[in-house]
């Protein structure tokens, strides 16, 4: 293990390429595939193995670069805080059970069901988010036939239900959260303002935005959906939300519920190695010239008059046709087959996870 450790330190392909050193001969004999052609393009096992585990392992904590990391700790250890003492994600913050460990494999356990909008036992006051939705919106249109493609495609049982069969559920709501959103409170359409958000809203949204050990999507990137999951100390998936602005056009909304959807169920990271136009790559990269982040900006990139500005520039918005159109790439669906497969497990890190991949063939 200490030289496995030495090699991935110095370079994931090092280690990759001696792993296939030592796989070879059961390869050779031909036990196991070590070839694969996704739209097109062939891929070895090792340059998968790569292009998985640069999806699969997010290197940011939730918030780790904010003050929002020391209210996390505060709630850590006062359990009683009032802010969050009703709130249906109280379990989520005071994390009885402990910790989750960061940097290692997290997916979900059983069945998967996704809804629009917050919980609706106990309240949660966002001033962003668009409390109700008639059914027959194109969100609730678009979410649900993208939920009910990604669980054809995968096998994945996913589910979408209504806020009708949500609020009957009470405590046992869709864990994961696709929000709706009348501004992001930067000079951004993509990625929200969750440090400043306090200064321009009512709420106890700035408590479950400091959720202690959640794993955010792209937190480097200016252009990709807005969003996070939140693992158990096992490293099981117990939450996740995006948020997304519902005054987007509706393919640019599509393409975000998709992304919102692979990231969700454990793929957090955006991968520099996949291909333009997949959900895990920069695909909306066309937008980051307009999308200010305070990481780069600072407090130029805040907007707290964004949720005031119904209008878009369209000339902002990337062409999906530019990108491989609407849809999950085969690519996508590739990566979601090798992290469910049955020889990965919870709580497994980067270099556990690369060594499985290359020994075992169940993965692909």
């Amino acid at each position: 293990m200490v030289f496995k450790n030495v090699i991935l330190k110095f370079s994931p392909l090092l280690f990759i390429a001696v792993l296939g050193v030592l796989c070879s001969a059961s390869l050779v004999k031909g036990e196991g595939r070590n070839a694969f052609v996704i739209e097109g393009r062939e891929y070895s096992r090792a340059e998968l193995a790569a292009h998985f585990v640069s999806a699969a392992f997010n290197d940011y904590l939730w918030l780790e670069r904010s003050a929002g990391l020391l209210r996390a700790i505060e709630i850590i250890e006062n359990p009683k805080a009032k802010d969050i003492s009703e709130s249906w994600y109280r379990p989520y913050m005071v994390r009885a059970a402990g910790l989750p460990r960061h940097g290692v494999l997290n997916k979900w356990k059983g069945d998967v069901s996704v809804a629009i909008g917050w919980p609706s036992v106990g309240e949660i006051n966002d001033s962003y988010s668009v409390a109700d939705i008639s059914q027959d919106h194109f969100f609730h249109k678009i979410v649900s036939g993208r939920v009910s493609s990604l669980k054809e495609k995968t096998g994945i049982k996913l589910r979408y239900i209504d806020s009708k069969e949500d609020a009957a559920a009470g405590e046992l709501f869709a864990k994961i959260r696709i929000i709706p959103i009348l501004g992001t409170g930067l000079f951004n359409d993509y990625k929200v303002d969750v440090v400043g958000a306090g200064q321009h809203s009512i709420s106890n949204i700035n408590s479950f935005n400091r959720i202690p050990g959640a794993v955010e999507f792209t937190p480097l990137s200016r252009a990709q959906v807005y969003g996070m999951y939140v693992p158990d100390v096992e490293g099981s998936i117990s939450f996740a939300s995006c948020r997304i602005l519902i005054s987007l056009p509706a393919k640019m909304i599509s393409a975000l519920v998709e992304e919102c959807l692979i990231r969700s169920l454990g793929l957090p990271a955006l991968s520099e190695r996949a291909p333009h136009g997949s959900r895990l790559s920069e695909w909306n990269s066309k937008a980051n010239a307009a999308s200010k982040l305070p990481i780069y900006d600072g407090e130029e990139a805040r907007d707290p008059f964004s949720h005031l500005r119904q209008k878009i520039d369209k000339d902002n918005q990337v062409d999906l046709r530019e990108v491989g159109g609407s849809g999950y790439s085969d690519y996508d669906i590739k990566m979601l087959s090798i992290l469910y497969c049955p020889s990965l497990k919870l709580g497994q890190d980067k270099v556990s996870t690369l060594y499985t991949l290359m020994k075992s063939d169940d993965c692909f």
